[in-house]
């Protein structure tokens, strides 16, 4: 009980809890302290906690400066980390990000195989190659990441065709069965810009060897199905997401659009129990603008098929307006959808946006999501990471948590600056805990840390080593507390301000990536 008193303590910038609300917050930890180049700018990671070993956590980010992707570790739930210099990129394809691409996506899925087995879908880029080429890899390692190996799964290398094989948006999906084949399958999905008039493509790619080696790039959907949900020409496929149920089950998430402007934006779900081969697709819900990607899990509750969770980034009321975060469930594997539920709880009338949701899900079936927010920079062009949960697999959800300790300014580092580059916090769930996880810009520096917090939502048990996380505490409360009640007072006088302006976040700050 002590533990859990300290924890609350140290949330000096959260609203009080109700009873059933968070315990508490630990201050924030740099993950990439090791890194001390001026002009490094880590997008936020990927974040999973080992399936045997809940004290394991990776975090796979990308260092956009240089291009290169890192892995992070730690082995005491996030309380400390390791920025691996091992990168999972091969000699042939060194780098794994690109300037100048625009997009609301997270470009490193990770996920885990058997046997520990972590597998990465990876863009690959070679230095001396210039736009288009970017091809599709998957790394994988059976050590945490002190060695890798991968497998070149579409190569957009001259003379291959780029409508068939090059992405010029990233690698956005990865998901691994690892229980209905003697090995791993692997399943990997992308979006492509085709040359000339033809839409954007959605492909995946399928390995049932531990992915090692893999099936030809194609569609998921066949011509009539593309025109049936996409007019003419044919849908537009916006960035997907994977996941893989328990009963081998594959789901494919992703915006829809069409050239026609007509045809309203929907989000759809496309299902396959046959590992790919065919799939059938459900119209999640409407989309006001497609223009994000959509955060997905799969638990096992809810009944016979468990239970989809969706989130998403959409307008509100209008195009190009202030953005809002909404979530939707299916409990029949996806054949329906309940109708979509707003999870941000600010004054809807003072017109904040919420942007870049993810969601994860505890073992015990607890949902967990978090967002991007600009309630508390409003008018400074600065957002914090906001945190809801629901402990009765969606139907009701907790009042929003504020996990940043201040609004972090994004007049500095890659928010809307230089390529406009904009990925969702993350997060991973143990039945006591939420690990956060997101970028952090430093206006002194110029340069942009990853950054992680973890929120207590029990107390934890007396063999998980509660110390740790109160004497961390203890030193957040007595090195930071009064400085970050004088940053709180001094934004919220600022808020205060600017709520009686404009609207905080224009159209501009909230327009669709290019």
């Amino acid at each position: 009980m002590a533990a859990a008193l300290l924890l609350g303590a140290t949330s000096l910038a959260a609203a009080p809890a109700d009873p059933a609300g968070p315990v508490g917050r630990t201050p924030p930890v740099k993950a990439t302290a090791t890194d001390t180049r001026p002009t490094r700018s880590y997008e936020p990671p990927t974040l999973l906690i080992h399936p045997t070993d809940r004290d394991t956590v990776v975090g796979a980010t990308i260092e956009l400066t240089s291009g290169e992707c890192r892995l992070l570790r730690s082995h005491d739930g996030g309380r400390g980390w390791d920025l691996l210099d091992k990168t999972p990129s091969p000699p042939d394809f060194p780098l794994c990000f690109r300037g100048g691409v625009y997009g609301y996506l997270n470009e490193t899925p990770i996920a885990w195989g058997r046997n520990g087995t972590l597998y990465w879908g990876l863009n690959g880029l070679h230095p001396t190659r210039v736009d288009p080429d970017t091809s599709v890899l998957v790394a994988r390692t059976t050590n945490l990441g002190d060695t890798w190996s991968s497998t070149v799964v579409a190569d957009a290398r001259p003379p291959t065709t780029r409508a068939v094989t090059n992405p010029s948006r990233p690698v956005t999906g990865l998901a691994v069965d690892g229980t209905s084949g003697p090995e791993d399958i692997v399943y990997v999905a992308w979006q492509t810009f085709p040359t000339g008039t033809g839409p954007r493509e959605v492909l995946f790619s399928v390995s049932t060897d531990g992915g090692r080696t893999f099936s030809s790039p194609r569609l998921p959907y066949d011509e009539a199905t593309s025109k049936r949900l996409g007019g003419e020409p044919g849908l537009e496929g916006l960035p997907p997401q994977l996941r893989v149920a328990a009963d081998g089950t594959l789901y494919i998430l992703m915006p829809g659009r069409s050239a026609d402007t007509s045809i309203p934006h929907r989000l759809l779900l496309g299902t396959s129990t046959d590992k790919g081969a065919t799939f059938t697709y459900t119209e999640v819900t409407g989309l006001v603008e497609a223009n994000s990607t959509p955060g997905l899990a799969w638990s096992p509750e809810g009944g016979p098929s468990g239970t989809l969770h969706v989130v998403y980034e959409d307008g509100y009321g209008r195009p190009l307006g202030v953005r809002k975060i909404f979530y939707a469930r299916s409990t029949d594997g996806g054949a329906t959808f309940s109708p979509p539920k707003l999870l941000n709880d600010d004054d809807l009338a003072k017109r904040y946006s919420q942007f870049n949701p993810n969601v994860s899900v505890a073992p015990g079936g607890r949902v967990d999501v978090v967002w991007w927010d600009f309630r508390d920079g409003a008018g400074l062009y600065a957002s914090d990471v906001y945190y809801a949960y629901s402990s009765d697999n969606g139907a009701t959800w907790s009042p929003n948590l504020r996990v940043t300790e201040a609004s972090i300014d994004r007049k500095v580092g890659t928010w809307s600056n230089n390529f406009d580059y904009r990925a969702p916090p993350s997060l991973a769930s143990t039945d006591e805990t939420a690990l956060v996880a997101w970028d952090q810009t430093s206006s002194d520096e110029g340069s942009q840390d990853v950054v992680t917090a973890t929120v207590q939502l029990s107390e934890l048990p007396a063999d998980n080593a509660a110390l740790p996380y109160v004497v961390a505490a203890l030193l957040g409360l007595v090195a930071g507390g009064l400085a970050l009640l004088g940053v709180a007072g001094a934004v919220r006088t600022r808020n205060d301000a600017a709520d009686r302006e404009a609207e905080p976040v224009t159209e501009e700050e909230a327009a669709s990536p290019r």
